[in-house]
């Protein structure tokens, strides 16, 4: 081959690179967009099943963005089949976390506590092995840390995250990361049956949720001052 043709081909294969990247992208974009704010599951499904998405994405990747709008459609039996499905691939550890995060509070909202203590041991195996001088375990500390007082609070009925959880509430300046942190804390506060504190987290996260779902409930638990039922809600 000489050096024109191997230049030739190189700029031809760094065209297609570019034209993959720009309609890969493209297809994400018009995938969530579907999902996520039209809420167009059958259209999310058809579009996971068309040719130009099997081409673009690995079969195992389509097999994780399954896992949304199997969860939108609430269809539990298809979730536990897939779940089990997905277990048996090989996967990066970062997808792998991805996939329990979202297991643990479907198997929570199920109340299989054994499954979600199961899932949570997995998600610390594979968050150890990661070596600490790399950066990359620092993007799962967050992650590792809302499912610490996810199971505290749900599992094992702690609220000794209380103070924490509404500490982080005030050091956030967005408000729904922020209003979610006073709402946990709200939470947590039951669990000590400390009501003074309760309805005050209850209060901050009232204003940090202003327009969302969560904005109604709250008003209707500080109304009743049925503090018992903040623990219905899982976030």
């Amino acid at each position: 081959m000489s050096w024109t043709a191997f230049w030739i081909f190189v700029g031809v294969m760094a065209v297609l690179y570019v034209l993959n990247q720009f309609f890969t992208q493209r297809k994400v974009a018009v995938m969530s967009m579907m999902l996520y704010r039209q809420g167009d599951v059958d259209g999310y499904l058809k579009e996971l099943d068309h040719w130009t998405t099997k081409f673009m994405f690995s079969k195992n990747l389509r097999r994780l963005m399954l896992i949304d709008a199997y969860m939108a459609k609430d269809d539990i039996e298809s979730l536990k089949a897939l779940f089990d499905e997905i277990d048996g691939l090989k996967i990066p550890d970062g997808d792998r976390m991805t996939v329990l995060q979202k297991e643990i509070p479907f198997y929570l909202n199920l109340n299989e506590v054994d499954k979600v203590k199961e899932v949570y041991a997995k998600m610390n195996e594979i968050y150890a092995r990661i070596p600490e001088k790399k950066k990359k375990k620092s993007n799962y500390d967050r992650m590792m840390q809302e499912m610490k007082y996810l199971l505290a609070i749900h599992v094992d009925q702690d609220g000794s995250y209380a103070k924490e959880l509404f500490d982080l509430g005030e050091s956030l300046k967005d408000d729904i990361p922020s209003g979610v942190y006073f709402f946990k804390a709200a939470q947590s506060y039951y669990l000590l049956n400390n009501k003074a504190m309760v309805e005050r987290s209850l209060n901050k996260a009232k204003t940090r949720l202003v327009g969302t779902p969560m904005e109604e409930k709250i008003k209707e638990l500080l109304a009743t001052k049925k503090y018992a039922h903040v623990m219905e809600t899982r976030l």
